[in-house]
């Protein structure tokens, strides 16, 4: 994966994995594993497209970082499922994702 822009403080995709773990083969399994984990909460929520909005939640997270917004949960993971609510009452339309900082 190439390094995206998404704002001012540009984090890179090494830095973003970072966040789940130091060893980056366990960071991206554990960033695979979100993944997994949101899509079967959307499906649990009966949503129409949980892969979709799994992947929305998680570009939002990382908009949000990249922001500059901190992750203050002791796991990362609980960080963006705070975010899926969100996204699963409104779906992929509407307003933006409230910010906090």
């Amino acid at each position: 994966m190439s390094r995206q822009e998404f704002g001012p403080s540009t984090l890179s995709r090494s830095e973003l994995l970072a966040i789940f773990d130091s060893d980056p083969r366990r960071a991206e399994e554990k960033y695979i594993a979100l993944y997994h984990s949101l899509t079967r909460y959307f499906e649990w929520n009966r949503k129409s497209d949980p892969q979709d909005m799994a992947q929305e939640v998680l570009k939002r997270g990382i908009s949000k970082l990249q922001e500059g917004q901190k992750i203050t949960a002791e796991n990362p993971a609980a960080y963006f499922f705070g975010i899926a609510p969100e996204r699963g009452a409104r779906g992929l339309e509407g307003t933006p994702a409230r910010a906090t900082r």
